[in-house]
């Protein structure tokens, strides 16, 4: 039965604690009547102390639906009560913690058929910090034939109490599911031009080919997605559907209303197949890519339309998002006086009055025709429905079109659209301005960094590039954690969360493209700096990239993503940017270290090579860098992908009996190629420099332990002294202890590097399933 009739005290817990958080969006929070937890120590000990689950809400200060909950909930003193009574709840910045909401949002998904978004909230059992319930938004009251917030609330808490041991198997399976989407799988074949052609085949699949874009449809969504247009783009002139497919995506999101043509700039979705009516945010990370994609455009097509929309996203990242000292801020909200777009929107009265006033109102039916207002209001708020409707301002036809429907040469047509925008700003701009999160993000101006230095080389426009400079310089020097690494977020001072990988990567790769259009050759040793970090810190022995580095205590299992979204992976953007610095690298004259970044970045898209290619389509970031290296190095993704699948190292598993001390015995069973040797540990318990040893540890889950009885091995001189060395048949005792109750799928993990004739492969992991164990006790273990 749901709890009811909560008592009336906070049972325990602190006051709200997000003022003195660094968020935005933690800091629109404080004064809620809910007494809020950061994501941190303190608030998990909390947790575990009261035996509450955390109840955890993810969002981002600019999320509309993230405002409509805190208002219609988190505002509420009577929800307050239930979650303050029942619950430990905890905010979360998305924006802030990549590596959080990545985790958690694969557990929304995987429980609600695939559909996520945020606010993102989900019930977390405190031992493990393991999800166990997980959804979006809720109203408040029980509607639309899903169960208001309240009710989830009781009914949670209720399970919490009443059936813990399923609520605890729960978490343990769903948190298994997560660990498993992070182990690769193998190839289906070769990652070859077939790869390429699969995945741009697919994207294809998709395209709409009357309004441009992917997916989509009547009433569903549609976002730029700007990987996949990069794809299409590099694949251009191969096919001539490809690039018509590009131009018309291109080409309907400049005219469309997700455009904001007065402003500059594109918003963050559109809510229709047609781009009509926005979802008005305004994100940094989308602007960035979009501005380097229109530059792009033109240096192919010279199109003036991607011309203008381009320079427009320069016109209105120096206007509305640099702060002082260069850095970006991350994105403008949604809504102004809970009104989603009031900024944006206009009435046919508003209008004629802004022309009227500056002496023009003979234009006023030329610009209802340009901007689609004959055809009338195509906006109407829906949580405001007694309001006038009003109009997203839309192009009704390409530039060159309208300028000869007004009997005007494209040049006169561009100056008279200028004017009236200039107008429309001027008016826009004394409204109330929508909010603007002023975190600077690391990965994310190392995006509008990278487009900025498109614009300036492909659109000659060379403020773009001091733009670029500028926000480089301001990350560089102050998004610093205290040891000196290199910080996530910046707002009034830089976050102490480290930066992760997508971070170094997307700021290395817009160095990169800096340095390029400049010659500077600063840029480009900063970028390589931030590349050797993140293979020091994300990269593990297997070839694996990881989100986030390892050992963090807050996260239940470390993850890695392999699918692009809005931005490319981390694994994407970081072999991206190692194939740009192999390709600055060759300008420079640097053959070996070109080649050893090219290695690295074949070395990652290798790593990834079973999702990749069972579907490219899925991955469009890393399949361009896999196109780019199959035309420029093919010889290199071949070498690779060897590495990866000729493996000399075989390993089995014999399983013996139970052991003395409640444990089970077993024989790992490692057989080398011939010629081949594994490596050791050095005679002096050092490992040998450069080299891994060969180490046997259990992963995938908890409850058993393992005690491995390495043999002596055959020692012979290395770099730091005398060195083991295994060769031919090995024989490894094991000795497998239970801990407590199995929680998830626990596995062997053998960490292993083979040596042949002085030259050793990358390190890797071979995993083997644990079979039924002989345990003295009969026990059941939790599935």
């Amino acid at each position: 039965m749901p709890v009811s009739n909560p008592p009336a005290d906070d049972a325990g817990l602190p006051p709200n604690r997000l003022a003195e958080a660094s968020s935005p969006y933690l800091r629109q929070h404080a004064l809620n009547p809910v007494r809020w937890q950061p994501w941190d120590a303190r608030s998990i000990e909390l947790a575990r102390r009261l035996d509450r689950p955390i109840f955890l809400s993810v969002g981002y200060a600019t999320c509309y639906w993230c405002h409509v909950m805190e208002r219609e909930s988190f505002e509420s003193v009577p929800m307050a009560d239930l979650l303050n009574t029942w619950f430990v709840p905890i905010k979360v910045d998305r924006e802030e913690r990549p590596d959080v909401d990545h985790l958690f949002m694969q557990a929304v998904q995987l429980l609600n058929q695939g559909q996520g978004g945020w606010p993102m909230s989900v019930f977390v059992e405190p031992g493990g910090l393991r999800p166990f319930i997980a959804g979006t938004y809720f109203p408040p009251e029980d509607r639309w034939g899903r169960p208001g917030f309240a009710t989830v609330l009781q009914q949670v808490a209720a399970y919490w109490r009443d059936h813990r041991p399923d609520v605890l198997g729960q978490a343990a399976r769903v948190a298994e599911r997560i660990a498993s989407f992070a182990r690769p799988t193998p190839a289906e074949g070769p990652l070859d031009r077939s790869t390429c052609d699969r995945g741009i085949d697919q994207l294809m699949a998709v395209h709409d080919p009357v309004h441009g874009g992917f997916g989509g449809g009547p009433g569903r969504p549609k976002f730029p997605t700007p990987v996949n247009l990069e794809l299409l783009l590099a694949a251009g002139g191969e096919r001539p559907e490809i690039d018509a497919a590009v131009r018309r995506t291109l080409d309907a999101m400049a005219l469309g209303g997700i455009h904001d043509h007065v402003g500059g700039g594109f918003h963050r979705y559109s809510v229709d197949e047609r781009w009509d009516v926005p979802h008005f945010e305004k994100m940094l990370y989308d602007n960035g890519q979009l501005l380097g994609l229109y530059a792009r455009s033109v240096a192919r097509t010279g199109d003036p339309l991607h011309r203008a929309a381009a320079e427009g996203i320069v016109t209105w990242a120096r206007r509305e998002m640099r702060l002082p000292g260069g850095g970006f801020a991350s994105a403008l909200d949604a809504e102004v006086d809970h009104r989603e777009g009031l900024n944006h929107l206009w009435t046919d009265e508003e209008i004629a009055l802004v022309l009227a006033s500056a002496g023009r109102a003979e234009e006023i039916p030329r610009v209802r025709r340009m901007y689609d207002l004959e055809r009338g209001p195509n906006f109407r708020d829906p949580h405001h429905p007694g309001e006038p409707p009003r109009s997203v301002l839309r192009l009704t036809a390409r530039p060159e079109r309208l300028a000869e429907a007004f009997g005007q040469d494209a040049a006169a047509f561009g100056a008279w659209k200028r004017q009236i925008d200039a107008l429309l700003l001027a008016a826009r701009d004394r409204r109330p301005a929508p909010l603007r999160d002023g975190k600077v993000l690391a990965g994310w101006n190392g995006l509008m960094i990278a487009g900025l230095a498109a614009a300036g080389r492909h659109l000659a426009l060379p403020e773009a590039v001091e733009d670029a400079a500028r926000a480089a310089r301001f990350v560089l020097e102050h998004l610093r954690t205290p040891d000196g690494r290199l910080a996530r977020a910046w707002m009034d001072g830089p976050s102490e969360v480290p930066a992760a990988l997508e971070d170094h990567a997307m700021l290395a790769g817009g160095l990169l493209a800096l340095a390029s259009v400049t010659g500077e050759p600063a840029w480009r040793t900063e970028a390589e700096s931030l590349l050797r970090e993140a293979r020091s810190r994300y990269r593990d022995v297997a070839g694996c990239w990881w989100d986030c580095d390892a050992g963090r205590a807050d996260l239940f299992t470390r993850s890695v993503d392999r699918h692009d979204g809005a931005v490319p992976s981390g694994t994407a953007a970081v072999a991206g940017a190692m194939l740009d610095a192999a390709e600055a690298a060759v300008i420079a004259g640097e053959v070996s270290a070109a080649a050893g970044w090219r290695s690295d970045a074949a070395d990652a898209v290798a790593s990834v090579a079973g999702d990749l290619s069972e579907r490219p389509g899925g991955s469009p970031a890393i399949t361009l860098v896999l196109h780019r290296l199959l035309q420029s190095h093919p010889g290199a993704i071949e070498a690779a992908m060897a590495a990866e699948a000729d493996d000399p190292v075989h390993a089995s598993l014999e399983l013996g009996g139970t052991a003395e001390a409640g444990g089970a015995t077993a024989t790992l069973h490692l057989q080398l190629d011939a010629g081949w040797t594994l490596i050791g540990r050095s005679a002096g318990g050092v490992d040998a420099a450069g080299l891994q040893p060969l180490g046997v540890a259990i992963e995938g889950g908890d409850g058993v332990a393992v005690d491995a009885a390495l043999p002596a091995g055959r020692l012979e001189d290395g770099p730091l002294g005398p060195v083991h060395l295994f060769e031919g048949r090995i024989a490894i005792p094991l000795t497998l202890q239970r801990t407590g109750p199995t929680v998830g799928r626990p596995h062997l993990a053998l960490r292993v590097q083979a040596c042949r004739e002085g030259a050793c492969r990358k390190p890797r992991v071979l995993r083997l399933d644990l079979p039924p164990l002989p345990w003295p006790d009969a026990s059941p273990a939790a599935d």
